[in-house]
């Protein structure tokens, strides 16, 4: 059997591209001089040369496309996700999703007569995508073929992943409910989520009573909701600092501190342990080739929060230039 060769792919920089785009400019106007004199020996041997270099580094410089639902995230998330790919020149789109439907729209930049932005149907060719956004926004980019697109799949779920961290998790003495399923005596002032991760609500703590009226305001919703939605409900513990980490391909790429007690605080320093920590988890078990961990420091040790999507979680402090470099390098 004969051995295949492996290609390294390399990288080059926008700047290095765009001398090149510079170069044959320049080529193509002395090959246009030259023609009314004849001096055209060698010429065409030097522009073809140079723009099959040219073509050489486009290749090993296609990125990704990023697909951006409008009004997922937070105003400064958003723009820190923008300033990122704006930055070093990433093509992006943003979108919203059309109610009802799996179809996407973007903004074209126009207002109309009342001064409100101007949508027309979102259509693309390609499928080298990752999306940032919603549960929906990951079903249409299956719906599309997009690739990697969103991350998301079953594994995204409570129930899954703690059958492989166990008493890692900081909830592992939990309890999974139907919604609709009357809370255990137990539990008078509880944590409750849905397992999944799905974003039907923030996980809170809860009373029974305040629990049940928010049950109610969930089936009068719009939402995705049915009576065996699965919740997860705990006993209250005590925390000190929870921290969020970016995994991509079984590593550790980025991280931040968003929690110190019950104050937020996004701060890109996080404690050595912790980091070391999360490495140690994720070693443990990978829901999908990227996804975000959330570790927690208690009175019982470190612990695992919950994993959640990549494309739809907030991004605090990370470091957003490391993340989209790591994502466009591992999956372009």
């Amino acid at each position: 059997m004969k051995n295949e060769e492996k290609v390294e792919r390399v990288y080059y920089s926008f700047s290095e591209i765009e001398d090149y785009k510079m170069q044959i400019r320049h080529l193509k106007i002395e090959k246009e001089r030259s023609y009314n004199s004849g001096m055209t020996m060698g010429l065409d041997y030097i522009f073809c040369d140079s723009f099959n270099t040219f073509c050489s580094f486009y290749e090993n410089n296609l990125i990704m496309y990023y697909v951006i639902q409008n009004d997922l995230f937070k105003e400064h998330n958003h723009k820190i996700l923008i300033d990122t790919l704006e930055k070093h020149q990433f093509e992006y789109s943003i979108v919203k999703i059309i109610p009802g439907t799996n179809e996407l729209a973007y903004n074209t930049n126009k207002v109309d007569e009342e001064g409100n932005p101007i949508y027309e149907i979102f259509t693309i060719d390609r499928k080298d995508i990752i999306c940032f956004g919603s549960t929906k926004l990951s079903q249409i980019s299956n719906l599309n073929n997009w690739h990697p697109g969103s991350f998301y799949n079953s594994n995204h779920d409570y129930q899954v992943y703690n059958e492989h961290y166990k008493e890692n998790m900081l909830n592992y003495d939990s309890v999974i409910i139907n919604i609709k399923d009357e809370i255990p005596d137990r539990f008078n002032y509880f944590f409750a989520k849905p397992t999944a991760d799905s974003k039907l609500f923030t996980g809170r703590l809860f009373s029974k009573e305040a629990w049940y009226d928010s049950v109610e305001v969930l089936f009068n919703s719009k939402r995705k909701i049915s009576d065996d939605t699965k919740i997860l409900i705990a006993p209250m513990k005590q925390t000190f600092v929870e921290c969020r980490f970016w995994v991509i391909k079984g590593k550790v790429i980025t991280w931040s501190l968003y929690l110190r007690g019950n104050l937020t605080i996004c701060d890109p320093i996080v404690d050595e342990d912790i980091i070391e920590f999360a490495q140690k988890m994720v070693n443990i078990y990978q829901i999908a080739d990227a996804f975000v961990i959330d570790i927690v420091r208690t009175p019982e040790g470190l612990k695992i929060v919950e994993c959640n999507c990549i494309c739809s979680a907030g991004f605090y402090a990370a470091d957003m230039q490391k993340l989209i470099f790591e994502l466009d390098q591992t999956f372009n």
